[in-house]
Parts: structure tokens; sequence; C-alpha cells
């Protein structure tokens, strides 16, 4: 279900964590072990019992997209980290580049979003990793919007 509230001179419309699950379709606790391990956040996280996280859209939104990096078969910490890259801003980019290189010790990763294809080209022509990936953010606020809309 949604609340709205005030921030500032904006409304803020919000979600519980389980109106999330329904839109992202996680099971409860699947989403609840991802919010402690920091996988995913809400806008305004719970202080203690009896309190609720509050998510936004953009809230929503990362969280569709980490369901996606893992279910396409990222695992967890690096899903999360191309995730922790896309800020509330960056999230309404229409088009998502990523790259995941793996190395040694570590995995190295980055994330970007552009507003058209074009910018996300010369982007991609000047980054010196061999494999980059792209994603239509666009689609997917889309697909998360039409969801949110049927709560």
């Amino acid at each position: 279900m949604a609340r709205q509230g005030i921030t500032g001179n904006k409304m803020l419309v919000t979600f519980s964590s389980f109106s999330v699950c329904d839109v992202i379709e996680v099971p409860h606790e699947r989403f609840r072990q991802w919010l402690r391990r920091g996988d995913v956040e809400a806008t305004t996280p719970a202080e203690g019992q009896g309190t609720r996280a509050e998510f936004t859209a953009p809230d929503i939104y990362r969280a569709e997209l980490f369901k996606r990096l893992v279910d396409s078969g990222y695992r967890r910490e690096v899903a999360a980290g191309v995730v922790k890259q896309i800020d509330h801003d960056s999230i309404g980019g229409n088009i998502l580049v990523y790259s995941v290189e793996a190395q040694k010790d570590e995995t190295k990763f980055f994330a970007r979003t552009f507003a058209d294809f074009k910018q996300a080209v010369e982007f991609m022509e000047s980054y010196p990793w061999r494999e980059v990936r792209v994603l239509n953010l666009a689609g997917l606020r889309r697909d998360m919007d039409n969801r949110i809309k049927d709560l």
C-alpha cells in the first residue's frame, strides 16, 4: 500500500516492504535478507522495533535491478555493488551501462546511466574494459510503474 507525505515542498509517495515484494515479485523473507545484508536500501530505514521502512519508486527500481542481476547469474555482492552506484537521480536515466570484471583478489565493477543510446555508445567506445552490458532502464521503470499502479 502506498502512503503519501510531504518532504520539503514535494509530495513523496512511499511503499511498505510488503508492497515492494508484491511489485518485484519476491518473497518477503528474501527481501528482508537483502535489506539486512545491505543489498537493497529504503529511503527511510526502519529505526527499531515497531517502525517500518519506507520505500520510494526509485527504491523499487533499484530493488528490481538487483533482482534482475542476481537472476541473470551475478553473485549478490556484485549485483549490490552495481546497484549502489546508481543513486535516486541516475535511476531516472534511460540506459544503464555496466561492467563486472573479476580479477585475482577482487571484483571490479562500474555502472553509469545515460539519457540516450548515443551517449552510452560514446562512453562505451572510450572505456577501456573488455566487456560492457546494457540494460533498458526505461523499460524496467515502465514495468515497475505498471505493477505499482496495480497495488
